[in-house]
Parts: C-alpha cells; structure tokens; sequence
C-alpha cells in the first residue's frame, strides 16, 4: 500500500536497520517523505527488506494540532522502531 502526503509514517525493525544515521545525509526517499510529504517512495523501499517487519503510518492533520494514531506489528526480532 503507498500512503501520499502522509507525515506520519514510521517501520519496526531490528537492530541492523537504520532509517537514517546522525551526521550523514539521508536518502533521497526520506528527503523526499520530510520535504514534500510524499512517503511512497520509502514504503516501496521498505517491502521485501527481511530487516523491516511493518511499515505504518496515520492521516495528517488537516491544519492546526490535534491527534491521529496508527496501528503497528512489533516482535523479539524486530522491536526498533523508527
């Protein structure tokens, strides 16, 4: 499933995977997600890597602040999330 303009969107993982690494530049599928909205790149990114177990994600909100939430699988292999 590929979620456009979504803010919110995040995976487990095990402990090799990292979404991004402090003082490096990130991918251009997560630029892509933080700088226009557009996460359909990086959950295509995400589907058949063994390291990731669930990608997840909730609506934005529409303007203002609020709250949404969203739902996500978690296991003793997997128990990062990002």
């Amino acid at each position: 499933m590929f979620i456009n303009d979504c803010f919110f969107a995040g995976r487990t993982h095990t402990d090799r995977y990292r979404l991004f690494s402090l003082e490096q530049f990130a991918s251009p599928t997560l630029r892509l997600m933080v700088e226009q909205g557009d996460s359909s790149a990086l959950t295509g990114e995400g589907q058949g890597n063994d390291l990731i177990l669930d990608q997840f994600s909730a609506s934005p909100l529409q303007q203002g602040y609020g709250q949404t939430s969203g739902q996500f699988f978690a296991d003793s292999t997997h128990s990062w999330v990002s």
